[in-house]
């Protein structure tokens, strides 16, 4: 497998808050000042960026001086410049820049995958970074049925992360699981956390989204890369939540869950 597109059908779209690539060139071409922010992963940002952008993850952007810091602008210069906050695909871009939805700060609509085969805006690595950041199986190789982790949930040999996105856990969810969304934990809440991931369990990783799936592969990689975690103890269950039902043994709990 090559490069891969992760999520086509999210692409987030909005020209109130983003600019196209080659609206962002011509502003370039004009001289106007453009600083260039980074706000993907840190793993993401090291395989492939924009030449000459900052990096600061999404999560950790609080308030605005945080781009006066990032860029060391004083006000003046500040308001004079043109911001352009990228992601993966355009989804973190997008809610950053409604967050503050002021007129320099934009994102760049598509993300850097709408950098792919463009020469407009200079890139050093690959914008599709997945297959570089893991190896080119990496969307099958932890990927396992349901049915394979049933035991392990009902004998209390698993540990259960649940990264759907937070509305779903909350409406239902594994008894006992835990809700990850690494795309939106900062810094400070990622490190309070995985401590209390269990190093001698079976670890369940539960996505339904292909985005999710990239998480779940970069939570696997740091748990092994940092914390000593091994290939055989992970199970991705990818866009199979509701076969947990079918185990009338396995236990739910959520706002309806009755």
């Amino acid at each position: 497998m090559g490069d891969v597109l992760r999520d086509d059908k999210d692409k987030a779209v909005d020209i109130n808050y983003g600019l196209y690539k080659e609206n962002i060139k011509r502003e370039i071409d004009k001289g106007k000042d453009i600083y260039f922010l980074d706000i993907r992963e840190k793993e993401e940002f090291e395989v492939g960026h924009i030449i000459g952008s900052e990096h600061k993850k999404y999560a950790d952007i609080e308030e605005v001086d945080d781009f006066r810091e990032i860029f060391s602008l004083n006000d003046d210069s500040f308001l004079k410049s043109l911001i352009i906050v990228y992601c993966h695909d355009g989804n973190r871009g997008l809610a950053l820049s409604r967050k503050f939805s002021m007129e320099n700060i934009k994102y760049l609509i598509g993300g850097v995958e709408a950098l792919y085969n463009y020469n407009g805006i200079q890139y050093t690595g690959s914008p599709l970074s997945d297959a570089a950041i893991f190896d080119k199986k990496y969307q099958y190789k932890f990927q396992a049925l349901a049915k394979e982790t049933f035991q392990a949930i009902k004998e209390n040999e698993a540990f259960i992360i649940d990264m759907r996105y937070p509305p779903n856990y909350h409406e239902k969810h594994i008894k006992g699981s835990i809700s990850l969304k690494l795309n939106l934990l900062s810094t400070e809440e990622y490190n309070k956390m995985l401590p209390i991931i269990i190093k001698n369990k079976k670890i369940i990783i539960i996505a339904k989204k292909y985005s999710e799936l990239f998480y779940a592969n970069l939570l696997i990689l740091r748990l092994e890369r940092d914390y000593g975690f091994k290939d055989n103890q992970f199970y991705i269950i990818f866009n199979q939540f509701e076969e947990f039902g079918k185990d009338s043994k396995i236990e739910f709990e959520g706002s309806l869950v009755k």
